[in-house]
């Protein structure tokens, strides 16, 4: 992980590109999707200041294969908190079929909470699976 701030200001990105969710999601040649990337980096350092606080545990999942992964899981004891980054401000249900996916193989042994971090203004909850969808932005508050 590093620190987005820092990076964003090397690329250039300006106060207002941020503010208006103006910023190409593909930034050169070396990196298909490095906005993306420095959006966990900025979620990581305020999930790892709660957890420490909460001391909890926060980790990261992929399986085996590859085929699913989860950006971050904040754990208390047989409690978890599944967390999918987007920066986007739109909700589509792939972007937490791998939430869902967890939640069927590990709901059983531990009580499973779900949250898309987003770029959108509004935070609520989905009726059909029951994810929080939160904007990053409330992070900081």
């Amino acid at each position: 992980m590093l620190d987005p701030a820092i990076a964003m200001s090397l690329l250039d990105v300006t106060k207002e590109q941020l503010t208006d969710f103006d910023v190409d999601k593909h930034i050169g040649k070396i990196n298909s999707d490095l906005i993306g990337q420095l959006m966990e980096s900025l979620v990581y350092q305020s999930l790892i200041v709660y957890a420490d606080a909460l001391d909890a545990h926060l980790c990261h999942f992929r399986d085996s294969k590859g085929r699913h992964e989860i950006d971050f899981i904040l754990q208390k004891g047989r409690k978890l908190i599944l967390f999918e980054v987007k920066t986007n401000f739109n909700v589509k249900d792939s972007y937490v079929r791998h939430l869902n996916w967890f939640e069927e193989i590990a709901g059983e042994e531990y009580q499973i909470s779900k949250v898309l971090l987003n770029t959108g203004q509004v935070a609520y909850q989905r009726q059909e699976d029951k994810v929080q969808v939160v904007p990053i932005a409330m992070l900081g508050l």
